[in-house]
């Protein structure tokens, strides 16, 4: 099989690093800063997406790359990997499964999260956003066309309704988990065939 990861919410619990980029970014443009329950809905969403909710279109470039110096510098280590999901992986890799990150976070910042948390092991290639390719369809069909990967043997596989939703549209399979930042019902309403409730379920699912 061919699965496709997301990487916030599903492989590593990166929110305090995201939410801290984030109320960075609007301290220092002087405006408000959204509750922490708020700033949870902000991860797994392209950055693009998420400030233009807030902001207007001419000073969104700016929280973005206020959001990404303070996220290289301190935010993207400032994360922990699930319990249990590297042995999940390996398990899924000695089955002989084809592993992919798929990610709306900038891909040379994935790159740097998958080498510091010790994942580059499992993972044949990394597929983050890009300028011109950042929502998580974009990148999920980025990643499906490198694979070459049969729709029916691909499975998206993340925390939140916009890998669901990004799995439905492009005809593969979608496998929700219920540990990151999604609820249960967002993610069956979008598109989720399947939902997992702990990391170990992963081999077991595929196997």
């Amino acid at each position: 099989m061919f699965l496709f990861f997301d990487l916030d919410g599903t492989l590593v619990d990166s929110g305090p690093g995201i939410k801290a980029a984030f109320r960075y970014a609007f301290t220092t443009l002087n405006l408000p800063v959204p509750q922490d329950s708020e700033l949870d809905t902000l991860i797994g969403p392209p950055l693009e997406r998420s400030f233009a909710f807030y902001l207007p279109e001419d000073k969104v470039e700016e929280a973005i790359g206020l959001f990404r110096s303070y996220y290289k510098e301190k935010g993207v280590y400032q994360a922990d990997p699930y319990p249990g999901i590297k042995k999940a992986l390996q398990a899924l890799k000695e089955q002989g499964h084809y592993l992919a990150i798929t990610t709306s976070k900038n891909q040379p910042m994935a790159q740097v999260m998958v080498q510091h948390f010790g994942f580059q092991s499992y993972f044949q290639e990394i597929f983050g956003a890009l300028p011109d390719s950042h929502d998580k369809i974009d990148v999920l069909k980025r990643g499906l066309e490198v694979a070459e990967a049969p729709k029916e043997q691909s499975f998206i596989i993340g925390d939140t309704l916009f890998d669901m939703a990004a799995g439905r549209d492009l005809e593969i399979g979608s496998i929700g988990v219920e540990w990151g930042y999604g609820t249960s019902d967002s993610l069956t309403e979008n598109g989720a065939q399947v939902l997992l409730s702990k990391t170990q379920d992963l081999a077991s699912f595929f196997k």
